[in-house]
Formats: C-alpha cells, structure tokens, sequence
C-alpha cells in the first residue's frame, strides 16, 4: 500500500459534492442519487483474478474509499486507508433466463440505499454461464459521474489482465484530492459563482401541458431508446453542414439536439424563456481524465424562444448561449442555487466503454427510478457502446402525464426526427435546417 493510503485525509466538499449532499439530505430515504451500470462480459471470467483486480481497483482509486462525516454541522469528504469488501460472485447460470435474472437482480440493487458515511459503493460479479458474466457496479453520485465510470473500467481491464497473468501496467489512478485543491484555488481565483448569476431572474418552474407540478417527489420513471441507423447519419450529415458544424462532432451533435428540445419544450410549456440544466465533465487538466470521482457541475442555460424562430434562428440562439454556458464553466464555479433552480436537464454524456479484456461488453446504465425531485425531465445522450447511434434515456417524474405532441411540423422529406414513446404516447421533434417559415407555435 502506498504512503497517499496509508492515512485517511479530510477535504471539504466541492461544489459539486455540496449541491447534491444538500438535495440528498432533503430525501433521506430515497436512493436518487445512486448511479449503477451493469457490464455484460462475453468470454470465460478467471473469477479469482477479477475479484483480485476489483481489491486493487479499490486499493488504488480514492473515490471508491471515500466516506462522508457530518461533525458539528460540517460535512466533511473522508478518505479510509483501506476498504475491507470483497467483491462478492454470485451463480445465476441455472436460471432459465440468466441475462433476465442478472437485469432484475441489479434493478433491485441499484435501489439499495447507500449509507454514505461507511461506503459510497456496492459491486458483484455475476456468473451466467461458462462463458457469461456481468459486472455490476453501483456508486453514490457523491463520487461520481459517468466519466468516472469509463475511467475505473478501464483500469478494472488493465488490473484484471495483471491479475490472470498477463502484462501489468504500472500507471494508477490520480487522486481525486488533487482536484479538489485545483477546485479551492480556482473559486479562491473568483472562479465562484459571484457576478455569473442566472440571466435576470431565476427561471419559472415549466408547466408541462399547463401544468405545474408543486411537489417535490423522487418517483422517476425512465424511457429509452436508441436513434435508428438512418436517423443517426441523417444527425451525422446535419452536424457536418454549414451553420450547424461546431468545433468538435459531439458539439455539433449537441447543439442540434438541444435546438429539438429548447423548441419542444416552448411547445408544450408555452413559455417564451426556456431554461435547461447542461451539466459540464470539468475535466480540464489531462491528468483529471484519468482520474475517479464526481468532477461534473450543472450549469444553467436559458433561451428565448421567440414566436417566428425556425430551426436555424433558434439553433444559432442556443450554440450562443451554450457556449456562454460553457465558458463560465469553471471548477467549482456552480451553486447549490443554481442548480436547484432548474427543473429540466439535458446530459450529453461522452463516456465510452468498449470491450474488456478482449471481449465483447454490453453497458447499461441502470435506473434506481428516482431523481432530484425538483427535476421534471432529464434527457440523457449517450453511446456508451460505440455503436455510432446515440441513445436517449427519458427520466420522467412518475407523476408528470406527457401527451402526444409534435414540436415542429414537417417541411420536407430531408426533416430530422427524434421520437420515442413516453408513458402511452410519443413525444415527436422535427425541424428543418433549410426551414424559413415560423413553427414553434403554431400546430
């Protein structure tokens, strides 16, 4: 054991870490900020090799062995020297459906209450045949985000092939500590939140098909589906077009996208200022991107939706104010405020897994059907498996109807569309980059 573990350093919370301690606080008994993947691996698992490798990932990543101590009406970040869990291998490979089982089994799990102040994770491995496995790994949102998840993958898939006998790799994990300090010194710099308030007032709590939900359940309810491959590289083609194209395809991607929900949004809100959450990684040293733990800050973004607005002049709005938004993204620089003032989020989430140890590895983000109960909706982008076509997850508040509506009418046959089910109806987005006629309100 190195010298960093040998004693358990105290740090206090970031911005990011006091935010969601505060809103978990309000829903004590509510599992809403538990984040769990489960990680289906295709090929043979040497079990004592990966429950090995699973020790030393803990050993070395300090996020996994931190705790949080509330002394004296201060909360306080504690890392423990060491964390004694063994990673436990379940049999599910007699069931008539093992795959079935292991899903059930971990939306069961991702819904167990963490007590923060002892473990902040929980993990297992599960057999479902001599040649499949899934890997089930659950972490409080206190000490991580889903970048976090692909950085302690990957090390998982260096320290397992060390562990079956193959190379190992000298290279740890950076301490989470080291961004905290980075943090501190960057709001001690003014990079707090003084002087980037909210554009003009907080924003109105939307009211979704007029109307306006008060309280404040977790309850949460989630809608998936992946973009087929011909609206994907209609996406891909709208990205790389003149106007559209932004400094990276992710961004481009994302500008299109939130452009589609801004307008959809005013549609069924009927409200002119739309303000959307847009949470940002912060990973801004290299040495963070290889590093476990919640780095990412939410970030409000407001629009105005004006009522003759086509798609080019509401997306040249929000590439303006999310690049603003970004620009102010600095570490540390959000607020507990701020954060709880918006009620819908938009995630565009760039982590990646890939294969493990050479084989084939399915991810799935499972939902522990709750949420901050101030958020409405929250869209999550990802393409956690490298297939080239993104997925939508739909996190709904259980006690929010959406009916059926078309944000944009159709203008021509070359229309993006974004479309999933939600509860028993669809939920429809066209636009037309080439479109000059106005369509937000009228129908």
């Amino acid at each position: 054991m190195t010298e960093e573990h040998s004693v358990s350093p105290r740090y206090p919370l970031t911005a990011a870490q006091a935010s969601i301690w505060a809103s978990q606080e309000l829903h004590p008994e509510a599992p809403l900020y538990n984040m769990a993947f489960l990680f289906e691996l295709h090929g043979a698992i040497d079990e004592e090799a990966f429950v090995a490798a699973f020790s030393s990932l803990v050993d070395e990543a300090d996020a996994l062995r931190t705790v949080f101590r509330a002394t004296g009406g201060e909360v306080e970040a504690v890392v423990l020297p060491r964390e004694g869990f063994v990673l436990p291998v379940l049999d599910l490979s007699a069931a008539a459906d093992p795959e079935r089982d292991a899903s059930a089994w971990a939306r069961r799990r991702s819904t167990v209450l963490l007590d923060t102040s002892g473990r902040t994770f929980d993990s297992a491995l599960l057999r479902l045949g001599q040649d499949r496995y899934a890997w089930f790994l659950l972490q409080h949102h206190l000490c991580t985000d889903a970048w976090t998840f692909g950085v302690l993958f990957r090390r998982m898939e260096q320290l397992y092939r060390a562990a079956a006998g193959g190379p190992s790799d000298a290279s740890e994990l950076s301490a989470f500590a080291r961004y905290v300090e980075f943090e501190a010194s960057e709001r001690g710099e003014g990079g707090d939140a003084a002087g980037r308030t909210l554009p003009g007032k907080q924003p109105a709590p939307l009211e979704i098909y007029g109307t306006r939900h008060r309280d404040t359940s977790t309850a949460n309810e989630r809608e998936s589906v992946a973009l087929s491959e011909r609206t994907s590289q209609q996406l891909d083609e709208l990205a790389r077009s003149p106007g559209v194209r932004a400094l990276t395809p992710d961004l481009s991607k994302f500008q299109i996208v939130a452009t589609a929900m801004y307008a959809w949004l005013h549609r069924v809100s009927d409200q002119p200022s739309i303000t959307i959450g847009l949470p940002v990684h912060n990973r801004t040293r290299p040495d963070f991107r290889a590093t476990a733990g919640l780095f990412m800050e939410v970030y409000p973004c407001t629009v105005e939706v004006a009522a003759d607005d086509t798609f080019a002049t509401l997306h040249a709005k929000v590439r303006q104010a999310s690049m603003e938004a970004l620009r102010s993204a600095r570490p540390g620089a959000s607020t507990t405020a701020e954060a709880r003032a918006v009620s819908t989020v938009f995630n565009f989430i760039q982590a990646e897994f890939g294969t493990f140890a050479d084989m084939d590895c399915g991810a799935t983000w499972v939902h522990p059907d709750h949420v901050d109960g101030l958020h409405q909706l929250r869209v999550q982008a990802h393409d956690f498996d490298s297939t080239g076509r993104l997925r939508f997850d739909f996190d709904i508040r259980s006690n929010i109807t959406i009916a059926s509506a078309t944000a944009v009418p159709s203008s021509s046959s070359d229309a993006f569309a974004i479309s999933r089910p939600l509860k028993s109806a669809t939920m429809v987005w066209k636009f037309n980059n080439a479109s000059s006629r106005p369509w937000l309100i009228s129908g």
